[in-house]
């Protein structure tokens, strides 16, 4: 599955909300000020269901309005298409708006600080639930701790082991025993060099100070790319060959059978 980081410097990537790779369309932010002595408005799911809330509307203003305002009744950012009289620029701060879902994405300079998981892919849909957690857990956090996200990763790859049968204790054990169960060797110098196994490793769950966020965004990949190859391709295999015919699988044990 191709993912593409969402960044400030791209008009199209994976978008933190849907997931989806798409266009994504770009704002700069304006101030408003409210009258003196006036305070935000919070609205509520029963402010947006009150009849008041869209009284005098058309069947299709009313039903847009209602979708609108539970958005904001939710607390999550959205983006209001109308003409206003704006006083003040603010800088720095963007808004980035996905084509697919219009579900907006809130930026400072050049760092996303909402909403908090969008910067690492999509978990394989095969992941153990355990390591799931922890791998949506190191997302949330990686604007903001890459090194906390590292760990975290870390404690993943170690649970993850332990789901395919190793020991779960020594991780430079263990994917070496995954690269003879059929993993591929890449995997394992990856690992290395980015100081998970081998002399430089640190204990799972525990800070390097030396890790960065480029170290994260490997380990959130090479998560994916394992359980992709260890869990998902043996599975899809396995499909495959329990969907064949009757009369075709009984050929096979046969052949099998014959070259024992």
């Amino acid at each position: 599955m191709t993912y593409k980081e969402p960044t400030v410097h791209e008009t199209a990537f994976n978008c933190p909300s849907c997931g989806a790779l798409c266009v994504q369309y770009w704002h700069e932010t304006q101030l408003t000020r409210l009258a003196k002595d006036t305070t935000p408005l919070i609205i509520t799911a029963e402010h947006v269901r009150d009849d008041s809330y869209t009284r005098g509307q058309s069947p299709e203003m009313r039903e847009r309005m209602i979708s609108f305002g539970l958005d904001r009744a939710k607390g999550f950012p959205t983006v209001e298409e109308e003409d206003a009289y704006t006083e003040f620029h603010l800088g720095n701060v963007y808004v980035s708006r996905c084509y697919n879902c219009d579900a907006a994405a809130i930026w400072v300079y050049d760092r996303m600080i909402y909403p908090t998981i969008g910067s690492a892919p999509e978990p394989n849909g095969d992941m153990p639930s355990d390591v799931r957690a922890d791998y949506i857990e190191a997302g949330s956090i990686l604007n903001l701790s890459p090194r906390g996200a590292a760990a975290l990763l870390r404690l993943a790859l170690q649970k993850l082991c332990k789901a395919l049968g190793k020991s779960g204790k020594d991780l430079n054990a263990d994917i070496g025993a995954l690269v003879r169960d059929g993993l591929d060797q890449r995997i394992q110098r990856a690992l290395d060099a980015v100081r998970v196994i081998g002399n430089n490793a640190v204990h799972p769950g525990e800070l390097n100070l030396k890790d960065d966020r480029p170290t994260a965004e490997t380990l959130f990949k090479l998560l994916n790319i394992i359980v992709d190859k260890m869990i998902s391709e043996p599975r899809q295999m396995d499909a495959i060959y329990d969907a064949l015919p009757k009369g075709a699988l009984e050929a096979i044990e046969k052949r099998d059978a014959k070259v024992k």
